[in-house]
């Protein structure tokens, strides 16, 4: 299977490498059913994890037609039909796609558990032009691939997990990630085959940004024979309370794929509330001659002894913003931002970033902070265990002086 790195990644384009077709077969038995569109008839003869087998037959006075198997996604079908007759025409393998009479093709190189479905329309090949409408048969789903890695969720927290990898073929390399569930079922439309495009776009996306050669950008992320992963190592913290993906498949340095997906949920735990509270006391404001900024130092006493909590200082306006209108993702818990903006491990936030019982929150010292002068800012806690917060947000507005 070949997934190609620097273009759209529609599978239309993928299957001109692995596809077989053969003409006037004899009619097979359909998996699914048929579909009619103008007269036509589309019969799926076979469905399997890599491979889809269709009949068509088209109308009588139909000379030539097109059909394409094609990725079957809001992104590539879910336009107008004139931009998906444009997208076809423009494919390099159009005209390979035109067919004359009964055909049964056969479109390999398929993704498992993924979503297609047959493009076709009648076709002048004398003129170069469409005639008539564009049809879509019914979506045509793989089932689940033969799993080829044992993957092991375990020392599941609220922020992070364990992650063991076994390949069954211990000398190739692959790719493991973790995503949310959400992610995947929404915006990835419950497809293995979206989900590996997107991993696709990333690297090329870097290679980019960085002006890397993309095969430099992958080899960072393939790995071979078992490991254990943090999940620290592919997201600074999980969100607690979440159901996740962790998910493998095999990749060579060329970046073709070499098998299909493996997947395991998981959902990480929830923090146990507690009734905590912060009173807060800004101790230090220092002029930084070096920095022409102010050095913070802040005192926060929790109203339990041995309470782990979170501090922090920021932009009172990005405070504000975030709960405006303004914010699409003002739902979100702000709590998970501002631990996100830590740029830290979970280990880390827990370990170096928490402070426990009465202490002094020095920002210059743990994250290079400094402030601006005249300028609002907001003092940030917040109660944390190994799963998450434990309190709400207690918020602490604080203005710095005039530069000195």
């Amino acid at each position: 299977m070949r997934i190609y790195k620097l273009q759209t990644l529609i599978i239309a384009s993928v299957i001109s490498m692995a596809m077989l077709f053969v003409g006037c077969e004899g009619d097979k038995d359909g998996l699914s059913g048929t579909t009619a569109g103008e007269d036509f008839s589309v019969t799926v003869d076979e469905c399997v994890e890599d491979r889809v087998v269709i009949t068509i037959v088209p109308p009588k006075g139909v000379a030539a037609y097109y059909a394409c198997l094609v990725s079957d996604t809001s992104a590539v079908l879910g336009g107008d039909k004139s931009d998906i007759l444009l997208n076809r025409l423009a494919t390099d393998n159009f005209k390979e796609m035109i067919f004359s009479g009964k055909q049964t093709l056969t479109f390999g190189g398929l993704i498992a558990h993924s979503h297609y479905r047959l493009v076709y329309f009648e076709f002048n090949k004398d003129a170069f032009a469409i005639v008539g409408d564009l049809h879509l048969s019914e979506r045509i789903t793989t089932p689940d691939g033969t799993e080829k890695f044992d993957i092991l969720v375990e020392k599941i927290t609220g922020l992070s997990a364990e992650v063991t990898i076994t390949p069954h073929d211990m000398t190739s390399t692959y790719y493991v990630c973790v995503d949310e569930l959400e992610d995947y079922t929404t915006d990835f439309e419950d497809n293995d085959n979206l989900l590996i495009q997107n991993d696709y776009a990333f690297w090329d996306y870097i290679a980019t940004s960085y002006d890397m050669e993309w095969s430099e950008v992958l080899a960072e992320d393939l790995r071979k024979g078992k490991k254990r992963l943090s999940t620290d190592e592919f997201f600074n913290l999980l969100k607690w309370d979440t159901e996740y993906i962790a998910y493998a498949y095999g990749i060579d340095s060329d970046g073709t794929l070499t098998s299909q997906m493996t997947k395991r949920t998981f959902k990480t735990a929830a923090p146990k509330a507690t009734e905590t509270t912060f009173s807060v006391e800004m101790t230090t404001a220092e002029w930084d001659v070096e920095y022409k900024k102010y050095r913070l130092e802040v005192e926060v006493t929790p109203s339990s002894e041995d309470a782990r909590y979170f501090v922090t200082i920021t932009n009172k306006d990005w405070y504000d913003w975030f709960f405006s209108e303004d914010n699409s993702d003002k739902d979100t818990d702000i709590r998970y931002e501002v631990l996100c903006n830590a740029m830290r491990g979970s280990a880390d936030i827990l370990n170096e970033m928490c402070l426990v019982g009465t202490g002094v929150y020095k920002p210059a010292e743990m994250r290079q902070q400094y402030f601006t002068p005249n300028k609002e800012y907001v003092v940030l806690v917040f109660g944390m265990d190994e799963n998450g917060p434990t309190t709400p947000i207690y918020d602490y507005p604080y203005t710095t002086a005039a530069a000195q």
